[in-house]
């Protein structure tokens, strides 16, 4: 997500009692520099009080998706997403750091790597019974963001994957097995002195959305408390990667699980315009915020990916 896209998940509740809340008077937002996103920036950040590791895979036509997110600080912990045509789950499980050597992360209870000889991703999620393998290869590059600066918080990210193919499998803790071939991937980091429930903004924005192969729109930032968005909206296309600081318009306000969220949300920067438009909407109760994560598309027909709004309930 956005420099600040805090891919808890679930994992929001269970770590936030060993986190505090920022309450720092609120200062501008500082714009970020970026620049286009290299393996060697997926590192870890030792020092950082929140980081993790994002990953989703999505199936065309159908929807299904696996969703793997790893985090190092503040806690080591792993987490997970899957979508069928019937269901929607989710797992979290603390787990413990390992060494990694070079981009990525290692946990004891799977993490992500590069393999620079096959120009690809390698991914492991091992917990509650579930075990996923993912191979995400023919990858387009986002950006690499930050530091976004407010209030006294400041936070980074970068997406080394901003649309790829995935293939693996996932294995669920009933004895079912989910073949993934040819699914759109993407995978994203973020790190920080932020805290998880800042009180210096209002939540967030963000979208990953694959259109055809090759080609992808994501849009990740903050809503300050003073209304605006600070962000980037990134344009990936199979030879190009752009980005510009969009405006955004949010509509078609609808409740789900007790959580209002924008069905459509519109950003628009440089002369261009995208709307993401949630599909099959999922929502996740935190502790005072609650985040969607939702199945969304573009108006590029055939367009698949994800769509969260993060707000106070």
């Amino acid at each position: 997500m956005s420099p600040f896209r805090v891919w808890i998940l679930p994992l929001l509740a269970l770590l936030l009692p060993f986190v505090g809340c920022s309450s720092a008077r609120p200062r501008a937002a500082s714009r970020p520099a970026a620049a286009l996103a290299r393996p060697g920036d997926d590192v870890s950040h030792p020092g950082s009080h929140t980081e993790w590791w994002y990953v989703h895979a999505v199936e065309p036509g159908s929807g299904r998706t696996v969703i793997a997110v790893f985090f190092s600080a503040p806690l080591a912990a792993v987490g997970g997403f899957l979508y069928t045509p019937t269901r929607m789950a989710n797992w979290t499980a603390l787990s413990s750091r390992r060494v990694q050597v070079g981009p990525g992360v290692l946990l004891a209870a799977g993490g992500i790597r590069y393999e620079s000889r096959r120009r690809a991703w390698l991914v492991e999620d091992r917990a509650r019974g579930y075990r996923l393998h993912l191979v995400l290869s023919q990858t387009r590059p986002g950006i690499t963001a930050g530091p976004l600066r407010f209030g006294s918080e400041e936070g980074s990210w970068t997406i080394p994957v901003a649309t790829g193919r995935a293939d693996g499998a996932i294995s669920t803790p009933g004895g079912g097995r989910v073949v993934i071939r040819n699914w759109r991937a993407y995978h994203d980091h973020n790190w920080g002195t932020f805290a998880l429930e800042s009180r210096a903004y209002r939540g967030w924005e963000w979208a990953a959305v694959h259109e055809a192969p090759g080609s992808a729109w994501v849009l990740g930032g903050v809503n300050l408390l003073d209304g605006r968005f600070a962000g980037v909206l990134v344009r990936v296309t199979p030879t190009r990667t752009t980005a510009c600081q969009p405006s955004i318009r949010r509509r078609r306000w609808a409740s789900s699980g007790g959580f209002r969220i924008p069905l459509i949300v519109t950003a628009s920067c440089n002369g261009r315009s995208v709307s993401f438009r949630v599909v099959r909407p999922y929502v996740v109760p935190l502790t005072t915020y609650a985040l969607s994560e939702s199945v969304g598309r573009t108006d590029t027909p055939g367009s698949i990916g994800l769509i969260e709004h993060l707000a106070r309930r």
